[in-house]
């Protein structure tokens, strides 16, 4: 691929400060995806590199749009991965998660205070069993749980 090729595939249309669709290729969480000499790589990484120059070893390139589709480099900086998850928390955003804050301080709540069920829980706050048990054992949300856990005395 060409550096037209891979602006050729971008959605530029909203204009600069608009999301940039990334028409290509896209892996399973939604990032784009392109080839440069012959590697493969998130489309949006490249955006950067193309932009902005050089990305830091053992950083991230992260949007400020929390678009993962998107390639336009206003959107696009360097950081870290407690400054993603710091993000995700601070937007309430994660792609893979069904609930919020409140909602984790309400299975906590409802399990420990209440002496309630998983279905239970799950049935009160409209999740599945399984995203209830996801939450207590901190698979989700690691840090408040971390949290909560100690607030709860668990």
């Amino acid at each position: 691929m060409t550096i037209e090729q891979f602006w050729a595939k971008t959605d530029k249309s909203g204009g600069p400060t608009a999301c940039w669709k990334w028409h290509g290729t896209h892996n399973q969480a939604g990032y784009g995806v392109c080839c440069w000499e012959g590697k493969r790589e998130i489309a949006h990484r490249f955006a950067y590199r193309l932009t902005k120059g050089p990305i830091e070893k053992g950083l991230w390139v992260l949007h400020t749009c929390d678009n993962p589709g998107c390639v336009n480099p206003a959107h696009l900086y360097q950081g870290n991965a407690k400054a993603n998850a710091r993000d995700r928390l601070y937007r309430m955003r994660d792609h893979q998660q069904k609930v919020g804050p409140r909602q984790v301080y309400e299975v906590f709540r409802l399990y420990y205070d209440e002496s309630m069920n998983q279905a239970e829980i799950g049935t009160r706050i409209g999740v599945s069993n399984s995203e209830v048990s996801s939450i207590l054992r901190g698979r989700v949300w690691r840090d408040l749980v971390r949290d909560l856990r100690f607030q709860f005395g668990v």
